[in-house]
C-alpha cells in the first residue's frame, strides 16, 4: 500500500507502516520500485513465511481471532515457500518480481473538510490547519504531512502483464489526476478494480469508463449523513450534486446480475447515528458497509448502555462540543438543529461534573 509517499504498509489494516526512501525520487513508479523492498516489508515476509503473525496484523486478530490461524492455513496449504522456488521472493525477504496488486493513496489532492478526517488525507484540511483562524490545530495541528514533490503517473501498470488488484482511494481519486486514460489502457490487465470515491467530481469521461467496464468495477461511495447532515460532515460538498450522480452510477448498475458492486461506505459517529435507519432506505437495494469513526474518541457513537456519564465520558462530550463549534466556524457553516440539540443535552452533563475539577473548557 502507497499512503501518501510518505510511508508503506503492507494493508490498509495494518498498524505497522514503514517510512519511505523519497530522495531524488520523481514519480509514483520511481518510489514503488525504491520502496518495494522496505526493511519493514521484508521483515513482515519473512515472519509470514515462518510462520509468525508480523506485528503489525495484531489489530485484525484481536478483531477477529481466528484470522490469523487462518492465515496460518493458508500458508500451509498454498505453500507461501514455493514463491522461494519460483526465484520470486529470497529468504531474506526480498521480492524479485514486481508488486502485482496495488492500494494506491498516493496523494491527498480532495475538496472536502470531512468532520472525521483530516489533512493526512485531504489537502483541503491541510490548507484549513496553515490557515487556522478558530484553533482546530488543536485537534488537527499533529496530523499535517511534509510536503513531497513527487508526480503520481501510472508507468509501473504498464510493466505487469496481469494485476490481481487495484484499488484506486484517496484523497479524492479522480481529482489527484485527470487524464484517465490510463485507465483503458490497464483496465483489461485487472482483475479486481476497486474505487472509492465522494461523487462529486464525475466527469462525463468517468461514467462512459463505467458504462463499458461496470462489471469489472467495484465502486464504493463515501457518504456519511443525508441532506443537512452530509452537508455538514462533509463541507462543503452539496447533497444536491451528490444525488445527482449517485443517480447516474445507480442507473448504469440497475439491474445488473453485478448490481452489488455498487456499494456505499459510511462512518458511523454522534452525527449521523440517528439516520442510519433512513439511509438504509434511501440507497436500497444497495449495501451500506459501516466502521465506526476511530480518529477522533470524541465523535463515536454514544452508548445506548450508558445511564451515569463517567469522568472519561465527559470529557469526550465536552471536546465533542468544542470540536463542532470549531468545525462549523472553520468551514462557515450552520449547525443542524439536531446536532445542536444533541450539543445542549451534553453541555448540562459537562457543566453538572465541572465541580468535580475534571473539567475545565469553556463551553
Amino acid at each position: 500500500m502507497v499512503s501518501g509517499y510518505n510511508n508503506v504498509k503492507a494493508c490498509c489494516n495494518t498498524t505497522a507502516r514503514y517510512k519511505a526512501d523519497t530522495k531524488d525520487v520523481k514519480n509514483t513508479t520511481e518510489f514503488i520500485d525504491r520502496n518495494w523492498n522496505n526493511e519493514g516489508l521484508k521483515k513482515e515476509r519473512r515472519d509470514i513465511l515462518n510462520g509468525r503473525m508480523p506485528q503489525g496484523c495484531k489489530r485484525c486478530v484481536e478483531k477477529t481471532p481466528k484470522s490469523w490461524q487462518m492465515k496460518r492455513r493458508v500458508h500451509r496449504d498454498y505453500k507461501i515457500k514455493d514463491l522461494i522456488k519460483l526465484n520470486y521472493l529470497l529468504e531474506d525477504g526480498t521480492m524479485i518480481v514486481p508488486p502485482r496488486s496495488f492500494d494506491m493513496r498516493a496523494d491527498i489532492t480532495c475538496q472536502a473538510n470531512c468532520i472525521m478526517c483530516g489533512p493526512y488525507s485531504s489537502s483541503k484540511w491541510e490548507s484549513t490547519v496553515k490557515n487556522d483562524k478558530v484553533n482546530i490545530s488543536k485537534y488537527q495541528g499533529d496530523f499535517v504531512l511534509p510536503k513531497h514533490n513527487i508526480q503520481t503517473d501510472f508507468e509501473w501498470l504498464d510493466r505487469i502483464d496481469k494485476v490481481p488488484y487495484l484499488n484506486l482511494a484517496g484523497g479524492e481519486p479522480f481529482l489527484n489526476n485527470r487524464d484517465f486514460s490510463y485507465l483503458y489502457k490497464n483496465i483489461d490487465k485487472v482483475q479486481n478494480f476497486r474505487v472509492i470515491s465522494n461523487i462529486q467530481y464525475m466527469p462525463d469521461e468517468i461514467f462512459d469508463f463505467l458504462e463499458k467496464y461496470s462489471h469489472k468495477i467495484t465502486f464504493m461511495v463515501s457518504c456519511d449523513g443525508l441532506e443537512d447532515i452530509y452537508e455538514f460532515i462533509r463541507a462543503p460538498l452539496k447533497w444536491k450534486q451528490f444525488v445527482k450522480n449517485w443517480n447516474r452510477l445507480k442507473n448504469i448498475y440497475k439491474d445488473k446480475t453485478y448490481s452489488n458492486k455498487l456499494t456505499i461506505f459510511w462512518v458511523k459517529m454522534k452525527y449521523n447515528q440517528h439516520q442510519l435507519k433512513d439511509a438504509f432506505k434511501f440507497f436500497y437495494p444497495h449495501i451500506i458497509g459501516t466502521q465506526p469513526v476511530d480518529q477522533f474518541p470524541f465523535l463515536q457513537e454514544d452508548s445506548i448502555n450508558e445511564d451515569t456519564p463517567t469522568p472519561d465520558n465527559v470529557k469526550l462530550d465536552a471536546q465533542f462540543i468544542e470540536y463542532t463549534r470549531m468545525y462549523a466556524k472553520a468551514n462557515k457553516i450552520k449547525i443542524p438543529k439536531i446536532i445542536k440539540g444533541m450539543m445542549l443535552e451534553k453541555r448540562q452533563t459537562v457543566i453538572k461534573s465541572r465541580h468535580k475539577g475534571k473539567i475545565n473548557l469553556k463551553i
